[in-house]
C-alpha cells in the first residue's frame, strides 16, 4: 500500500489510485499497492493522526513547551490502534503548498525528520507557535504565543520558516509528481514482468504530463 497525504490548510486527505480501466492511473498491479483515500481533519496538535505509520514500538513524535506552566509535553505514538496499520515500509508521499499551515505543518515536520515520507510540493506556511489573543481595543488584537513547539530530532521546530519540500514543485503539480514517484518506485521493486512493462508505460504517461504541466 502507498499513501499520499495533501496537508492544505489544517486538512489532511489522502489519495487513492484505483487499478480500474478507464481510470487514468489506471495499471494493472495488486489492489494492495493501491493508494488509500479517506479524509482527516486536523485540529489543534495532529501527532496521533501518525502513528499507523510506524511500526509497534513507540515513537517520539513531538513535545510542546508551554511557558505558563513551564513544563514540556512530549507526543509518542502509541503501541496499539484500531484499523490497518501501514507500518513502517509503506511509502508516504506528503503533498504541501504555501497554505499548509499550523497542525497540518506539524504533520508534516513530523514524518520529515523521522524520515518516514517524502515531502512534495511548497514550502509550508510557518506556523508553529499556539497563541492566545488578547483584546487591545474595538480594533485592535494582539495575538503572543504561549508556547512553542520542540521536536526531539531537530530541537526546534518551523516557526517562521516553514517546511522544505524534499521534492520541490508547484502545488498544482504536487499531485502528479507524487504519482510520479511513487510509480517509479513500484517499477523498481516489481519482480513480475507484464506488471514492470505496465508500469513502465505508466511511469512515462506520468512524466509527460507533468512535463507538459510546467
Amino acid at each position: 500500500m502507498i499513501l499520499i497525504a495533501v496537508v492544505t490548510d489544517r486538512v489532511c486527505v489522502t489519495h487513492q489510485v484505483e487499478p480500474v480501466h478507464g481510470h487514468p492511473f489506471a495499471v494493472p498491479i495488486r489492489t494492495d499497492q493501491a493508494i488509500n483515500e479517506a479524509l482527516v481533519r486536523l485540529r489543534g496538535s495532529v501527532t496521533d493522526k501518525s502513528i499507523d505509520l510506524f511500526g509497534p514500538e513507540p515513537v517520539h513524535l513531538n513535545s510542546l513547551y508551554d511557558r505558563a506552566e513551564d513544563r514540556l509535553h512530549q507526543w509518542w505514538t502509541l503501541p496499539h490502534v484500531p484499523g490497518r496499520r501501514l507500518g513502517p515500509d509503506a511509502p508516504v508521499f506528503v503533498l504541501t503548498s504555501s497554505r499548509t499551515y499550523s497542525a497540518a505543518e506539524e504533520f508534516t515536520y513530523n514524518l520529515k525528520n523521522l524520515g518516514r515520507a517524502t515531502i512534495v510540493g511548497e514550502t509550508t506556511g510557518g506556523g508553529a507557535h499556539p497563541v492566545d489573543s488578547v483584546r487591545i481595543s474595538d480594533h485592535l488584537e494582539l495575538r503572543v504565543p504561549h508556547a512553542r513547539a520542540i521536536n526531539p530530532i531537530s530541537g526546534t521546530n518551523w516557526e517562521g520558516t516553514g517546511v522544505a519540500p524534499d521534492v520541490a514543485v508547484r502545488a498544482d503539480q504536487a499531485l502528479l509528481q507524487a504519482h510520479v514517484l511513487a510509480v517509479e518506485g513500484l517499477y523498481e521493486a516489481e519482480t513480475d514482468r507484464e506488471r514492470r512493462d505496465a508500469l513502465g508505460t505508466l511511469y512515462i504517461e506520468l512524466s509527460d504530463r507533468l512535463a507538459q504541466g510546467r
